[in-house]
């Protein structure tokens, strides 16, 4: 019998595995090899795996019970085996190598998936609650002469979990939380009612959850149509207005370039603000440029009121330089006439401001809540702004809510300009009728 050259290696006195291991005419690479580098572990190597890090050492080969046992089970399970105590192993080996051959054989676990646990028990055995194996009969069945019945048992449906109700995150306005106070769920509540500071009662964005579905979730490339009620401003409008953004109002032209800056590239805005400056016979000139700095606006708002005393849908936008919205104060008609929750149309409408894409523009967040059909009277309503000093706007619109579906109304415009040009907030009131009218208000 050939033992191994190195005893002094406990690797090597203790591994072993029945005759496919040393026999010749097996190569090592033959899947009969229960000690496969292939099936070794990837990680890092654990205390006792057998030629792995280390140089193969001789195999010895068994001729016992136990190692034909091992041959005749074809090598099934091309599994690693490893030495749990080389110690042990070696003091075996001291006083009968051939026993420690074939202890060593008997006492290696495999490394990799344990043995298979049966799931299911057939109905004999899980009725008397005792271990049933994973044959059909199974052993204990044909020991008991009921081999003809040893069946699976029908599997249990597993019970769903119920699930939890949805709590609304909306439950407290932001200074009911700051304060941690007990809130209401209407808006305004009766604290923020009683502290003067309705129009801010609104509730944290953060808590607003956000349906992937929804109009305002969207992210548009401006349309071309758009771009062309842009592009032609130059000649839409004319000379005396054009002369009143740029000369008698010379930070509205500022304002204009800002507002275009969201919409259109900067080669198409230099475009348009130099056909502007040649029709009014101003030179071009090569100092376009807008700073990027934010407004902080406190104007008071005012909300309109109907004759039979029902507050119009309103929604009051406080906006920077680029059109990106800061703050905003929702009413409840307007949440009604949306379909959004306040703090719901907040995360929509404040999501992602001051990004501009260089390679495309994407139509501002407050535009989302009307019908593409409105886009182009839009782009007219903020061209208004600067060149007609029309600070009052009514136009018909198309609201789209949530649920993609549209209502048709009156929407009225106010826009706050600041001292140097730029529009710092933004008014709009919804009044739904079926009557459509445009009127521009000029403020001077």
């Amino acid at each position: 019998m050939v033992r191994a050259e190195n005893t002094a290696d406990p690797l090597a006195n203790s591994v072993a595995s029945g005759s496919a291991l040393a026999r010749p005419g097996i190569p090592r690479s033959s899947p009969c090899s229960w000690i496969a580098t292939a099936n070794a572990p990837h990680g890092p190597p654990s205390f006792g795996i057998a030629a792995v890090a280390r140089p193969e050492p001789a195999l010895a080969h068994v001729q016992s019970p136990i190692a034909r046992r091992i041959q005749e089970s074809g090598c099934k399970r091309p599994r690693l085996m490893f030495v749990g105590s080389p110690t042990l192993s070696n003091a075996v080996a001291a006083v009968n190598p051939d026993e420690a051959t074939v202890s060593a054989a008997m006492s290696v676990p495999l490394v990799g998936k344990s043995a298979s646990r049966v799931n299911t028990a057939c109905s004999a055995c899980a009725a008397r609650k005792v271990r049933c194996d994973s044959n059909r009969p199974c052993r204990r069945c044909v020991q008991l002469g009921n081999a003809d019945s040893c069946v699976d048992r029908p599997a249990v449906p597993t019970r769903a979990k119920a699930q939890k109700p949805r709590i609304s995150g909306f439950r407290s306005c932001d200074a009911c939380h700051k304060a941690k106070v007990a809130c209401t769920a209407g808006r305004p509540c009766p604290r923020c009612v009683r502290m003067d500071k309705a129009e801010q009662c609104v509730s944290g964005v953060t808590e607003a959850r956000i349906y992937p579905t929804a109009p305002c979730s969207r992210r548009v490339i401006v349309p071309d149509n758009v771009r062309q009620v842009l592009l032609n401003a130059p000649m839409n409008y004319s000379v005396e207005e054009i002369k009143s953004c740029f000369v008698k109002h010379p930070m509205l032209s500022r304002g204009l370039s800002a507002l275009l800056a969201p919409l259109l590239m900067g080669p198409e805005i230099r475009g348009i603000i130099d056909a502007m400056r040649e029709k009014i016979g101003l030179p071009c000139t090569d100092d376009f440029w807008f700073d990027a700095i934010s407004l902080d606006p406190g104007s008071v708002v005012n909300i309109k009121v109907q004759e039979e005393g029902s507050k119009l849908a309103f929604i009051h936008f406080e906006i920077d330089m680029r059109a990106n919205i800061t703050s905003m104060v929702v009413n409840e008609a307007a949440h009604i006439l949306f379909g959004y929750e306040v703090a719901e149309l907040q995360a929509y409408l404040m999501a992602n401001r001051g990004r501009v894409d260089e390679a495309e523009r994407t139509v501002p967040l407050i535009w989302l809540l009307f019908d593409p059909w409105n886009w182009p009277d839009l782009a007219t309503i903020y061209l208004n702004f600067f060149l007609r000093q029309a600070t009052f706007q009514v136009v018909p619109v198309r609201i789209t809510r949530k649920d993609t579906g549209l209502v048709f109304a009156i929407a009225s415009w106010h826009a706050t300009i600041s001292p140097d040009g730029l529009v710092s907030s933004l008014s709009v009131s919804f009044d739904v009728s079926p009557d459509a009218r445009v009127q521009y208000v000029y403020s001077g």
